[in-house]
């Protein structure tokens, strides 16, 4: 993995120094994300530039930088807006500042599972509203990708399926008042810490928590420092596939068709992978030796009733146009 890290150093030093960022270097488009290699987020970026070279048959590639070569998570959305890079994979979390819509997506136990968030969030009346909210703030809403449900992964004992036994727990939150809200409503304690910092955040014991799917648990080698998973299904992770509006203006409408083209097939690619990676990796982290335990998903459910009920209320427009698929 790291011969490959740095061979995507070297190629950025390079575009750096001889084109302005976001140019299309011989015929290519960049594309940056945050996600290790081994993820399946970090596959799917790869299948979009597969994808592209396919559907232009071969007259048009993308360029691929994983884990935060390019750009990282908080400069993503800045980066779109300016043009300083062509595309990016960005978890919608981290896109409500410039998009407060997104922030329905953070209700716990929005989907009934991962068929309806995909035909929810792609193939809806939704879809085509967020596309004009993003467009109207300088980027292009190409699909929506997903991390899978997220889960508890712990260092404290969790022995219960009572929902109680997580009480007290420092859990990693981004900073967002939404998930402040959920972890206190189960009567833990939200800690702001950076994206890249969460493995110096749990060694120092700042945090005894994280919040993750289980791929991204296992995939960012969560198991050599915590021990217990609480299987809590309480949100699923979405991540945005993202282009810059100034790139985007700068296309052909053929060019176009086969940026579509190629997002279309990596949503429809994407999604079903996520599921069935989800359940192996939960297998494999149990192998590990990871202890895992059934939380009471219903008693969570009710603890968060009311927040979710509040964002349904908030965005009722978009959610009823969202049902609609």
């Amino acid at each position: 993995m790291r011969t490959k890290y740095w061979r995507h150093l070297a190629c950025l030093a390079v575009l750096a120094l001889s084109t302005p960022c976001g140019a299309v270097i011989d015929g290519s488009l960049l594309l940056g994300h945050v996600f290790v290699e081994e993820s399946l987020l970090a596959e799917a970026a790869n299948e979009f530039s597969r994808q592209m070279e396919v559907a232009s048959e071969g007259q048009a590639s993308v360029s691929v930088f994983p884990e935060s070569t390019l750009c990282s998570l908080e400069e993503s959305p800045a980066k779109l807006i300016n043009g300083d890079i062509d595309f990016a994979l960005v978890p919608t979390a981290a896109l409500i500042p410039e998009i407060p819509e997104l922030e329905l997506f953070e209700a716990p136990y929005l989907f009934t599972d991962s068929n309806e968030a995909m035909q929810m969030l792609n193939f809806s009346d939704g879809f085509h509203e967020l596309s004009m909210r993003f467009s109207e703030r300088g980027m292009v809403l190409l699909g929506f990708l997903s991390a899978g449900y997220r889960q508890l992964i712990s260092s404290r004992l969790i022995t219960s399926s009572d929902v109680r036994s997580l009480q007290g727990t420092k859990v990693r939150v981004e900073d967002d008042p939404v998930h402040h809200r959920l972890f206190e409503a189960l009567g833990m304690i939200p800690v702001n810490v950076p994206f890249g910092e969460i493995k110096v955040a749990i060694s120092s014991r700042k945090i005894d928590a994280v919040e993750a799917p289980f791929s991204t648990a296992l995939a960012d080698r969560f198991y050599m420092l915590l021990s217990f998973a609480a299987r809590t299904d309480h949100m699923h992770e979405v991540v945005a596939l993202v282009m810059s509006q100034r790139r985007y203006n700068t296309l052909s409408e053929q060019e176009r068709e086969w940026m579509h083209e190629a997002a279309r097939g990596t949503v429809y690619w994407e999604w079903p992978r996520s599921v069935e990676l989800n359940e192996r990796a939960r297998g494999e982290l149990e192998r590990r030796g990871l202890n895992l335990v059934n939380i009471d998903v219903e008693g969570l459910r009710a603890l968060t009733a009311d927040m979710r009920d509040e964002l349904m209320v908030r965005f009722a427009d978009l959610y009823a146009k969202m049902s609609a698929y």
